[in-house]
């Protein structure tokens, strides 16, 4: 079937930090549905997770914790969300983030996220714009506000769910645009991007990365950092990552710092952003 013809269901979710695995959860889930090209719904939702959110969390999405306290939790909203997202494909952002995270909690309620959208227990039926980015321009500058600037796509609000859907509706659009835009079949938008969404591992077995941290990491090479420290301090780091690893309870980067010429560990959920450097020889 076309893709005209399917509900596209873009989904971001905003969390607690950076690992379901090591007890994050989800605090915003925001949900832009297209039917036919057309916005048909556009939600979000805000939940009490039951822990805190990380400071470099809260600074990132401007969430604070009093705004969470009266909200519902994820199990009590999920019977009103579902219907958005019955049935659709699921379209996001890295997508493999939200899903790590979502799939997380259905599982805590005894469900799973495929059981609700289309492609099966494999996902087969996601598109993830940071894929189809990388095949269009290559590794770097693919986070989602940097890649609409890009696409000419105006932006005004991010790190936000509900903006970030919409922002990510517009990116799809423009990226699927030069091979057919709406008038691609789902395994055609699919094969575009480089094959299937594969669940390589549950939430609890892996550490889920938002996309503009992760769009630099993976590639090994130096980036700068603005990180924020124990004091609320923001300052930019010209690093070259080694490993992610759990010290005492908290996902860490290893990284080679330049300033100080030595190894150094930086918390990830105190990340802010991160952007590729050209280092000279």
């Amino acid at each position: 079937m076309k893709l005209y013809d399917l509900p596209l269901c873009v989904i971001d979710v905003e969390t607690t930090g950076a690992s379901f695995a090591y007890g994050d959860r989800v605090v915003e889930l925001g949900i832009v549905r297209l039917e036919r090209g057309e916005v048909r719904i556009a939600h979000a939702q805000l939940f009490n997770p039951g822990r805190p959110m990380s400071r470099g969390a809260a600074a990132v999405t401007g969430i604070e914790d009093h705004m969470l306290a009266g909200q519902p939790t994820f199990a009590e909203a999920w019977p009103m969300l579902r219907p958005m997202v019955a049935g659709g494909v699921i379209v996001g952002h890295n997508v493999g983030f939200d899903i790590g995270f979502l799939d997380g909690e259905c599982r805590r309620m005894g469900e799973t996220l495929a059981g609700e959208v289309s492609g099966g227990s494999e996902l087969g039926g996601v598109i993830d714009t940071v894929r189809l980015a990388r095949k269009q321009f290559g590794r770097g500058g693919n986070g989602l506000a940097k890649l609409a600037a890009r696409l000419e796509i105006f932006v005004d609000t991010a790190h936000r769910a509900l903006a970030d859907c919409h922002t990510t509706a517009k990116v799809l659009e423009k990226l699927l645009h030069p091979h057919g835009g709406w008038e691609l079949t789902l395994a055609e938008a699919v094969a575009l991007q480089g094959g299937t969404v594969k669940r390589k591992a549950e939430p609890r077995q892996r550490m889920l990365i938002p996309d503009d941290v992760a769009e630099t990491l993976v590639s090994g090479r130096p980036v700068q950092i603005t990180y924020l420290d124990a004091t609320m301090l923001k300052s930019q780091r010209t690093v070259t990552p080694i490993v992610v690893r759990r010290i005492n309870g908290h996902m860490t980067l290893i990284a080679h710092c330049h300033a100080r010429n030595e190894r150094r560990n930086f918390k990830l959920d105190r990340i802010l952003a991160a952007s590729a450097v050209e280092m000279l020889s």
